[in-house]
């Protein structure tokens, strides 16, 4: 049986997703502005919480120029996380937990 994972509007294998996670995460540390870019656009598009620990450690361990590059990913997804975490509520209705 295979499994399958849906993210950034795409269909992966799982594990192709995993192969495909990993190889976009080591482009952020190109040389190459524009390879940068366009993985930091594709791990934006996924909006998977779970690159966060990941994130944060190539965070922790990098220059001044990646830090830049990752933070912007960083805060999408803890944004994306809040709001995950909030249901709305309409006005003048009490919030149901």
């Amino acid at each position: 049986m295979q499994s399958w994972s849906r993210h950034g509007g795409g269909r992966y294998r799982v594990g192709t997703y995993a192969v495909w996670i990993d190889q976009t995460l080591s482009n952020l540390s190109s040389e190459d502005s524009a390879t940068q870019e366009a993985a930091a656009t594709a791990l934006m598009a996924t909006g998977d919480m779970r690159l966060l620990p990941k994130l944060e450690d190539m965070r922790a361990n990098a220059d001044r120029s990646l830090r830049m590059v990752i933070k912007p990913i960083v805060d999408l997804l803890k944004n994306k996380a809040k709001l995950a975490g909030k249901r709305p509520t309409i006005a003048g209705q009490p919030r149901r937990i």
